[in-house]
């Protein structure tokens, strides 16, 4: 792992937390297809720690859960210990504008239920991806400036 995010190169890791076992059940498989390694549950106490022993590249949340919410199961949980993507798997619309959401959480997408669930396996690799370029991006920049002749050291020189 480097920085906040694994950069290996497969399979991922997703952890998925939905209270229908059915729909677990057939996002599992869909994952397990995409070769994912998969982690589910279908209540959202202890996921922190579950997440701590499985190191996800992607956690899929349910929006609406009984005793907690994704949102607030991302918030409080989640990203306790590292940045991590999460795509929000909702059976409701969206409610909130994404410009309101995404100056909270830039790492995350909503995803409808209704939609394929290719598109949610698509949907988690993308978000995969992008995660593992900020790091790289971040590490890059961090090299760059801390190198004597990294080209963040010449332009304080100069």
């Amino acid at each position: 792992m480097i920085g906040d995010v694994s950069l290996r190169p497969g399979p991922y890791r997703v952890v998925l937390v939905d209270d229908q076992p059915e729909l677990i059940a057939l996002a599992r498989r869909m994952f397990e297809h995409a070769a994912f390694d998969v982690v589910a549950t279908s209540s959202p106490i202890g996921v922190g720690a579950l997440i701590k022993r499985h190191d996800p590249d992607v956690v899929v949340l349910d929006v609406s859960m009984p005793g907690l919410d994704g949102e607030s199961l991302a918030r409080l949980s989640i990203r306790r210990e590292r940045p991590l993507p999460v795509v929000f798997w909702s059976a409701l619309p969206e409610t909130e504008p994404a410009t309101d959401r995404a100056a909270h959480c830039e790492r995350d997408v909503r995803i409808l239920k209704g939609s394929p669930l290719p598109q949610l396996v698509a949907t988690a690799e993308r978000m995969i991806r992008l995660a593992a370029d900020r790091v790289s991006l971040r590490i890059d920049a961090t090299r760059d400036f801390a190198s004597p002749t990294g080209r963040g050291a010449d332009t304080l020189q100069r």
